[in-house]
């Protein structure tokens, strides 16, 4: 038995609860009743709370999500020294003249 299967099923889970998460957020047909289609993209103020608190719910779940993969990238790339090269090779076009 694979002693880091734990940790596989938990990237797993991550990715799939992400996905869902994206796709829920900007589906825009959440509720229809064959007349009417009511989901949260784009947002209206008119809806019942519970799907209004639902659509702020989700939208800072997407938001935290696109704060923590810009924070593991950013320290992905701190972590094995892209940084350098990238300042070596930006730096001159940002010299003001």
């Amino acid at each position: 038995m694979n002693p880091n299967l734990a940790l596989i099923f938990l990237g797993i889970s991550i990715g799939i609860t992400t996905v869902l998460d994206i796709t829920g957020v900007f589906t825009n047909c959440w509720f229809s009743d064959g007349r009417n289609c009511t989901g949260i993209v784009p947002f209206d103020s008119t809806e019942p709370a519970w799907l209004a608190a639902t659509s702020w719910m989700l939208f800072v779940s997407v938001a935290v999500i696109a704060g923590w993969s810009y924070w593991v990238t950013l320290s992905s790339i701190f972590a094995i020294g892209n940084v350098q090269v990238f300042a070596k090779a930006v730096q001159p076009h940002c010299i003001a003249t």
